[in-house]
């Protein structure tokens, strides 16, 4: 019976405050609040009316800031102002350039350029800053100039905003108060970004943090981009080094969003890739082609903007099918839950890009509103907090895995040491005594051997050196070659043993293969344990010349967990089906008369001695997995034997 779905906490506050932000971004539209930075300025050192508007040397006429410009490439734009009539020493003028060749003039004369004026170009990007120039008192009553030139290849429309006149230190005061705010949230944007990656590192072993890298690098590379955008005046010392930065920074935000997408989202896998690609592409081509074309900022600005809103728009589309879709029902609640959580999360950043493209139109793109960045930290904010519960469910689950892998060596050496074998291997000892003393001490040796390997590595899960699992196996084989004769023959090809392996793990397909394999043999047959390297493995084979795999107990052993998906979604679920699945991709396996064996359905075989099989192996494959990231190749024909290879990563 599918358990009923119950609402939790995070996914409802994450609802709340998705339906928060859209009512924030209609009371905007509606109430027509076209500049919410306005209400930051304060207007007692404004210097800001009575200027004169000069375009391309013809007067256009006086305006009052701020004003909206538009220029040809390579157009000049002036504002002029006549000085007051006394200027003390320390007085000051703040202006922002917005990424345009500023020139400040006084009677003519040039007081001031920016960059500078044999200025070619760092990638022929202008950064934009607060600008703060000195003015001398023999300025008073001088015509003031304020020269703007366009050397983008593209017509450009900017907003010339407040501009400030006073003591300079009341100006840079002004110009904090401004800017501190926004630089603010870029920081908490950008420390969640990073705190994301930490995340990643600390939680990457135990379980898959791929998406939260994405998500955190493009959270850390916004964040970057934002503190540039604050223009704060204590960076202004570096501008043109971190403006190119924070270029750069953006332009990574795309590509990471298609990542996160990527790696979120099982299905549509090909198609976020091309996303990945494209905008990688489109990256590198707009990074090389600033080495010879002059662009506005603005068009590289417009262009990852663009990329990041449709990315967003596509993995809120592939979240929606993750959390409502036809497969959420196979989910566990809990992680339906943080689906829709994320989900309801992600259509905040849509909603605040609309809200900016209708509320700041006048303005787009040449500046990021206080309402935006509010947006993403309020988005940054729902990511981390449903990330940690992500992750602490997880570490949780994968403190389940690790009992359960405890549990499995504890029931495989309990297996090995049952009464009957013991009494058995005790009573074959026995005879020996009489009959043949020498051996008798052998075997006694073999057995001690064995017991104690068995004890010794009950608790152990950090695994073994192979020559030490290759001497246990040994004590094992020789043991069973007491109680069976003939019927148990080994070989064993040993090209290298110096690497790890979990303990048990190696000698329990032995086991397998001697008990469900040369022993289902009235006359028995031989196995053979071999090693080898390649480049990048670590490669052991077990192979038995017995009866292999039929029909029937193929299926009760491998179908029983291919289609098992009950309970997908959890962290040990999940451990299982994909040690399962790598099985299940690597198997070959064929009747007697040759013809490959297909394996339908999920039936469970109900025989005792083939669900103890299917057990065994499905914990020595996941052991092996989750241990040391081992891959698996199965190939059997019925009637002739069975060869397991175990492929185990040199890294």
């Amino acid at each position: 019976m599918k358990e009923k779905r119950k609402s939790t906490p995070v996914a409802l506050i994450a609802f709340v405050l998705t339906l928060f932000v859209v009512f924030v971004v209609a009371a905007f539209i509606l109430l027509g609040k076209a500049d919410t930075n306005a209400g930051l300025r304060a207007r007692n050192l404004s210097y800001n009316d009575g200027w004169t508007l000069v375009q391309n040397g013809q007067s256009i006429g006086s305006v009052n800031l701020t004003t909206k410009i538009t220029t040809e490439p390579s157009g000049i734009t002036s504002l002029k102002k006549d000085l007051p009539s006394s200027i003390s020493s320390g007085d000051a003028i703040a202006v922002r350039n917005y990424h345009q060749l500023l020139h400040i003039k006084v009677g003519g004369n040039i007081i001031y350029a920016y960059p500078n004026l044999g200025w070619t170009g760092v990638g022929n990007i202008i950064s934009d800053e607060w600008i703060v120039v000195n003015l001398k008192p023999e300025y008073a009553g001088q015509t003031l100039e304020l020269s703007f030139t366009n050397t983008s290849i593209f017509k450009v429309s900017f907003n010339i905003s407040d501009i400030y006149y006073g003591a300079d230190n009341d100006v840079i005061q002004q110009i904090r108060k401004l800017t501190l705010l926004p630089f603010i949230w870029g920081l908490i944007v950008l420390i969640f970004g990073l705190l994301l990656l930490i995340m990643s590192w600390v939680y990457g072993r135990p379980t898959d943090q791929r998406p939260n890298t994405a998500m955190g690098a493009a959270l850390l590379c916004f964040g970057v981009w934002l503190v540039n955008r604050a223009m704060l005046p204590v960076l202004s010392r570096f501008s043109g080094a971190l403006y190119l930065f924070a270029v750069i920074a953006l332009l990574f935000v795309a590509p990471c969003i298609f990542l996160y997408a990527y790696y979120r989202n099982k299905e549509h896998r090909k198609l976020t890739f091309r996303c990945y690609q494209f905008a990688i592409a489109a990256d590198v081509f707009i990074i090389l082609s600033c080495i010879v074309v002059r662009y506005n900022p603005n068009v590289i600005a417009i262009l990852c903007y663009v990329l990041s809103g449709f990315g967003i728009l596509l993995n809120g589309i592939l979240l929606f099918r993750s959390a409502f879709g036809p497969k959420a029902n196979l989910l566990t609640r809990t992680e339906r839950a943080l689906n829709i959580t994320e989900f309801f999360a992600n259509i905040i950043l849509p909603v605040i890009v609309i809200a900016e493209s209708i509320i700041f139109r006048e303005r787009m793109w040449t500046e990021l509103s206080m309402f935006f960045r509010t947006g993403l930290l309020i988005y940054a904010f729902i990511y981390m907090m449903f990330v940690s519960w992500r992750n602490l469910l997880a570490f949780s689950d994968r403190v389940n895995v690790t009992n359960r892998l405890k549990e499995n060596q504890m029931k495989l050496m309990l297996d090995q040491i049952q009464p009957h074998f013991l009494f058995n291997t005790l009573s074959a000892i026995r005879i020996l005594i009489k009959m043949e003393p020498d051996a008798a001490y052998d075997a006694m040796y073999d057995f001690s051997k064995y017991l104690r390997a068995n004890i010794d590595n009950v608790n152990n899960i950090d695994g073994i050196d192979f020559a030490s699992e290759v001497d246990h196996i040994k004590s094992y084989v020789n043991i069973e070659k007491l109680r069976f004769g003939d019927r148990v023959n080994a070989e064993y090809d040993i090209q290298c043993d110096d690497f790890f392996v979990p303990p048990l793990a190696i000698q329990g397909l032995v086991e397998n293969a001697i008990q469900h394999g040369i022993l289902a043999k009235m006359r028995g047959g031989t196995i053979w344990l071999r090693s080898y390297e390649t480049d990048d493995y670590d490669i052991v084979e077990v192979e038995d010349d017995g009866i292999g795999f039929n029909r029937e107990t193929a299926a009760g052993v491998f179908s029983a967990y291919a289609n098992d998906d009950d309970k997908a979604g959890m962290e040990s679920n999940k451990l299982i089906h994909a040690a399962m699945s790598e099985v299940m991709e690597n198997l070959n396996l064929t009747d007697a008369s040759g013809s490959p064996i297909v394996l339908t359905g999920s039936a469970k075989n109900t025989d005792l001695a083939e669900e103890n099989l299917a057990t065994g192996l499905m914990n020595i494959f996941l052991r092996l997995r989750e241990m040391c990231g081992a891959k698996f190749e199965i190939a059997s024909t019925e009637g002739e034997g069975t060869l397991i290879r175990v492929l185990i990563p040199k890294n």
